[in-house]
């Protein structure tokens, strides 16, 4: 299952195109931030599982990668 509410990131409403100078910063609404919640990021289809990366280990960089190679439960049951 997905990660609960809890764990997801923080995300936001962004500044409409060219109404930033930066575009690599957070780019925030101007005025007051707006933040989007977990259930308006589902219902995009945006899903998120946090994964324990540091009790595996994942290949550099491994092309073609297999995901039959994985290791992780977790990621395995993800990818099935």
């Amino acid at each position: 299952p997905e990660s609960p509410a809890s764990d997801w990131p923080e995300a936001w409403y962004m500044l409409e195109d060219g109404d930033y100078d930066d575009q690599k910063a957070e780019n925030r609404l101007k005025g007051g931030n707006k933040p989007c919640s977990v259930e308006e990021l589902q219902k995009l289809g945006i899903a998120y599982w946090k994964m324990d990366a540091d009790n595996f280990t994942y290949p550099a960089k491994a092309i073609p990668w297999d995901p039959k190679d994985a290791t992780d439960p977790k990621l395995q049951a993800i990818r099935d």
